[in-house]
């Protein structure tokens, strides 16, 4: 899916893009890693008790 999403985004001229998981599933974080994304920060949700992680992949 992520593939996908990066190869839509590329035919519509977007070369930065902003993938986000949940900073407990390991798997995600792994297969966003494996599209080289670059870790960027972990942001928390207000009203829930649930921490994100945001990655930025260069998509040429």
């Amino acid at each position: 899916m992520l593939a996908l999403a990066l190869k839509v985004c590329h035919r519509r001229h977007i070369y930065k893009v902003l993938v986000t998981c949940d900073d407990s599933n390991e798997a995600c974080c792994r297969l966003i890693e494996s599209f080289k994304g670059d870790y960027s920060s972990l942001y928390g949700l207000a009203n829930e008790n649930v921490t994100i992680r945001r990655y930025w992949i260069t998509n040429n």
